[in-house]
């Protein structure tokens, strides 16, 4: 009797084979739902980061489109490097004169207008040259390297470079299209000061 005891007894603690498999079958369930849960939500987020990244594409392509419409009616002309003195800072009697090195482009309005623009600016071009270095010598060091000295650099040339367009388009009596305003932009290619 005792041995029929001991007998159940072990029958009662050893685990039942069916059991250990419902324990692992629902185990390789919950990690399956889990890992097909997690890739799905992964999934679901990408198409969504995706569709987002397509919309600001898009976006910036019209914005940019935009830009392109803007400045289409635009063009640009090259000057050569042009160098002057510049003079020392005010506030700094030791320091010396500099020179300033600088290349810029020109942007013009109106695309009607180039080729009259193109050949005054091709028979004014030293002109040119010479005001914008006549213009260097009233910065110096400290205020030719801030960004509002440099802000005001280029308006001054723009001023000194469509004064002298209108001027030579009303001496060779060339017809243009803005007869206020031919210069957009003057943009600084290169700086050096040294």
């Amino acid at each position: 009797m005792a041995d029929k005891k001991t007998q159940d007894t072990q029958q009662d603690t050893a685990p039942k084979p069916g059991k250990k498999n419902k324990i692992f079958l629902i185990g390789l369930i919950v990690i399956l739902l889990a890992v097909f849960g997690g890739g799905g939500a992964f999934y679901y987020l990408k198409q969504k980061k995706a569709e987002e990244l397509l919309n600001a594409d898009s976006v910036e392509e019209e914005s940019s489109e935009n830009e392109a419409e803007q400045t289409e009616n635009t063009y640009f002309v090259s000057m050569d490097r042009v160098v002057g003195n510049l003079l020392a800072a005010p506030d700094d009697p030791e320091q010396r004169d500099k020179y300033l090195a600088f290349k810029l482009n020109l942007e013009f309005f109106d695309n009607q207008d180039r080729k009259n623009i193109e050949k005054l600016f091709g028979d004014i071009k030293p002109k040119v040259t010479h005001a914008i270095i006549m213009t260097i010598p009233q910065y110096h060091t400290g205020n030719i390297i801030t960004t509002e000295g440099k802000k005001e650099f280029k308006e001054q040339i723009k001023i000194q470079v469509e004064k002298l367009i209108l001027e030579a388009a009303k001496n060779y009596k060339v017809e243009l299209h803005n007869k206020k305003e031919v210069l957009k932009s003057v943009l600084l290619e290169e700086l050096l000061v040294q």
